[in-house]
């Protein structure tokens, strides 16, 4: 019997992986009108709530990147989602996960026991730690909604104080003047987020406390939106009616950028639509701007230049744009998404650069210090002459210091010492062995290995002398790791991407997100032409131990936005510091070049980026205090203290058009 029972498991699992976790399912209204059929489903380590979800959650991860993630409380703070579960069942089939209170019904018996609003926290807790392989890499907890019915309104509003929390919406409730499940008026002024409410009309008992409601939210982006129906909403028709639609259509703008859907909300005050009366305010009146932006990037796209571009701008910590527009995967007509992964190449250096900085300010290494205290062995002295393959040196008039490291100026790699790397490597990419550096050794099983062939060649200059890009940074890694006692992606995931929820920004990943990689295609001759993928392929290799400085990150735009954000914060993101106020100040305001160098007139360079100035800036509306840097194959960012505004842009393509600028002018309009 055993036995059986096993081989059942088995073949359920080929259709929906971990299927032997979930206890018991059932469909509603034949899987809703989503492309993934959903169902709702009893998960064995989480009985007291049912998991509306799409059926194959690997399938629809792949197609659509991780689902955002909804937590529901239902009428009455009931134990049962039986009224609401063809809503709930219908959203889910788009591409959502919605944790409802109360165990699966399936004899039609609403069980009415009243259930705590701490139901809903534990739901987002369990998902977000919960090892059950169908939500583990599938699910976006970065992307949080809370949602309830009536008293479940109320449950919503108790918890939508949680920071993890991006959206609320609250069908047929308000608080007004009452008390109810834990929240009350001055819950209001707990909101961090945008709110919406979805109100019967008049009729609806909800309705005035709604209206209330809307009148005192002043600080956070608000909309109600009315439809005659009564208390008991559209919940009982087919799919859930039309609450379902407009929930749905919020959530696709809320949690999944698509801000096209906007229009339903913000296009005119007191709009009437198909029945419904909406009106919204405190948003920030960009709704023609990001429109502009929409089709900016669609011209790229239309225009074939590109195959698929994404792009990200907040203002004072406030997003104003996070889209994509085009195919990640030109052949198969995949339309790109805000959560596709990209190749950032170059924008690792930044990371390190404050990996290390977390080390100065921890007392365990100084910024001027000499690179020779920590490692013996980084060369002396300046290669002068090279003649058939011997070559002379001369003693270095100044030693290595990490500043030197931090801003190109090492002399590591450069010049003379440079030509006698390179015709001594092998050809280098993207290996079984993750991303390299065009002159890394394809044989280095770890950086150190490469660093300590590196230091055997000569400086190509003196230390602070001249500017020559790239492989400092590598060394500058490899002095992370003795310094810190461990290896580069371990600190960095523990000291930056860890604090900064950056969970989808990584080296290396299981072989299942490869899917997630937008198609590398370069513009030549006028036209698209698909480009080798050898370098995402680089980060599924099943040996994950060589891990770059300078080059090897991959992951989505909005990863890369929360590191800008606590640059721009000045070391501090969400409540967690990552660097002191004054060492953000020292790396992004101090040049550290001469001012005749290798990066043409007025180039600066400080620790880790560019410094933009009067002389040089690539649009005239960035402002003199700006920093910034990008990657190899098209990914850009800008961080400019001034104007308070961070930009990302992102392409996955080696040869391309000078597209950047264009878009840069762009965000900046956003909020001018």
């Amino acid at each position: 019997m055993k036995k059986l029972l096993l081989s059942a498991c088995v073949v359920l699992s080929t259709t929906l992986p971990s299927f032997c976790q979930v206890k018991d399912f059932k469909t509603i209204d034949n899987g809703g009108t989503g492309p993934y059929k959903a169902i709702a489903a009893s998960e064995a380590t989480l009985p007291q709530h049912v998991v509306y979800r799409p059926k194959d959650m690997t399938g629809a991860a792949k197609a659509n990147g991780p689902l955002p993630v909804i937590a529901f409380g239902n009428g009455g703070c009931f134990n049962s989602s039986i009224e609401t579960e063809r809503m709930l069942s219908d959203i889910a089939s788009h591409g959502y996960v919605i944790i409802a209170i109360g165990p699966l019904v399936k004899n039609g018996v609403q069980d009415r026991t009243s259930t705590p609003a701490s139901m809903l926290t534990d739901a987002i807790n369990w998902v977000s730690r919960t090892n059950n392989k169908d939500y583990k890499g599938n699910v976006d907890t970065n992307r949080i909604a809370v949602m309830g019915h009536s008293c479940g309104g109320a449950q919503t509003m108790f918890v939508s104080a949680d920071p993890r929390v991006k959206t609320s919406v609250l069908f047929n409730a308000g608080m007004g003047d009452m008390k109810m499940a834990g929240a009350d008026r001055t819950s209001l002024s707990k909101l961090h987020h945008p709110i919406l409410y979805m109100i019967g009309g008049p009729t609806d008992i909800a309705y005035k406390n709604a209206e209330l409601d809307y009148e005192r939210i002043q600080h956070v982006p608000v909309s109600i939106a009315n439809l005659d129906v009564g208390h008991a909403g559209t919940f009982a028709k087919e799919y859930g009616g039309a609450f379902s639609g407009m929930a749905k259509d919020w959530l696709d703008w809320q949690l999944k950028g698509r801000n096209e859907k906007s229009t339903m909300f913000l296009a005119d005050s007191a709009k009437l639509t198909s029945g419904w009366q909406i009106r919204s305010k405190n948003f920030v009146s960009t709704s023609a701007k990001t429109a502009a932006m929409d089709s900016l990037l669609r011209s790229f796209v239309d225009q074939g230049k590109v195959s698929c571009v994404a792009a990200f701008v907040a203002k004072g910590g406030k997003t104003l744009y996070h889209n994509a527009q085009g195919y990640k995967d030109l052949e198969r007509k995949t339309p790109a998404s805000p959560q596709d992964y990209y190749i950032l190449f170059s924008q690792t250096k930044a990371v390190t650069t404050v990996a290390f900085m977390t080390l100065v300010e921890r007392g365990l290494v100084k910024v001027d210090d000499p690179v020779s205290k920590y490692f013996p062995g980084i060369p002396d002295s300046v290669v002068i002459a090279v003649e058939n393959g011997n070559y002379k040196t001369r003693p270095v008039k100044t030693p290595m210091t990490f500043a030197h490291l931090m801003s190109h100026s090492s002399g590591i790699g450069a010049g003379l010492a440079g030509q006698l790397r390179r015709a001594a490597a092998r050809p280098g990419g993207a290996t079984a062995g993750g991303q390299r550096t065009a002159d890394a050794s394809m044989n280095a099983r770890y950086l150190k290995d490469d660093m300590l062939a590196l230091a055997k060649y000569p400086l190509g200059f003196d230390p602070g002398s001249e500017w020559n890009y790239h492989v400092s940074t590598n060394m500058l890694a490899y002095m992370v790791e003795v310094i810190s006692g461990k290896p580069l992606r371990q600190y960095v995931k523990e000291t930056i991407l860890g604090p900064l929820e950056m969970n989808d920004t990584d080296w290396y990943f299981e072989p299942g997100r490869l899917a997630r990689f937008v198609k590398a295609y370069s513009y030549a001759d006028g036209k698209l032409e698909a480009a080798s993928n050898r370098y995402s392929e680089g980060t599924v290799s099943p040996v994950q131990t060589y891990c770059e400085g300078a080059i090897g990150l991959n992951g989505p735009i909005a990863d890369y936005a929360k590191f800008c954000q606590m640059l721009l914060n000045k070391g501090e993101w969400n409540g967690r510091r990552i660097l002191k106020p004054e060492t953000v100040t020292l790396m992004t305001t101090v040049n550290q070049l001469p001012e005749q160098n290798g990066g043409g007139k007025g180039f600066q360079f400080g620790l880790g980026f560019e410094l933009y100035n009067a002389q040089k800036k690539p649009v005239p509306e960035v402002s003199n205090t700006a920093f910034a840097w990008g990657g190899l194959y098209g990914t850009e960012y800008i961080i400019d203290p001034e104007n308070d505004m961070i930009a990302l842009f992102y392409l996955n393509m080696p040869k391309r058009d000078r597209l950047y600028p264009v878009f840069l002018s762009k965000a900046y309009q956003l909020f001018k």
